[in-house]
């Protein structure tokens, strides 16, 4: 009974960090509830946890916080609504240490308000949703790119 206790409380502990997102607690209480997802949900893998972005779509832009699966690097974004876009800015980012910090290898370009995640225009997310997913893999290919060097790729 303890363990199992234990193991719920822990996964809850898994989920709280993947994403810290200023001012969810109920959205984060319905994600944890069990409610049934559907089809269309986009989610993620954390490292055994399943995350629903989907949930989150009646998020408003602003702070979001990710650490990578190796619980190594954390990330910070402020995902901005434009015309017809979100836009997500990098707030916070581990360094590349010797890794090429150039705008092509690392996907970011700039505009005056600061550094954002590269995105093919045919792509760009309009809804927090989607912004959720391309703000996580470019985290996750940041990450892989730091530690190893891997070349961040569309398809990978």
């Amino acid at each position: 009974m303890f363990a199992t206790i234990l193991k719920s409380a822990l996964k809850a502990l898994a989920l709280l960090a993947v994403l810290l997102v200023k001012g969810t607690w109920g959205l984060l209480k319905m994600v944890m509830g069990g409610r049934e997802m559907s089809d269309d949900d986009i989610t993620f893998d954390w490292n055994g946890e399943t995350i629903h972005f989907a949930h989150w779509k009646n998020q408003p832009p602003g702070i979001y916080e990710y650490t990578a699966r190796n619980r190594r690097h954390h990330f910070k974004f402020d995902l901005v609504k434009l015309k017809n876009e979100i836009r997500i800015y990098i707030v916070e980012q581990p360094g590349y240490g010797s890794r090429n910090t150039d705008g092509h290898p690392t996907h970011r370009l700039e505009d005056g308000k600061g550094q954002y995640v590269c995105i093919n225009e045919d792509h760009t997310p309009t809804n927090i949703p989607d912004a959720l997913t391309w703000m996580v893999d470019w985290a996750e290919k940041t990450s892989r790119y730091i530690e190893i060097g891997q070349k961040m790729q569309p398809d990978d």
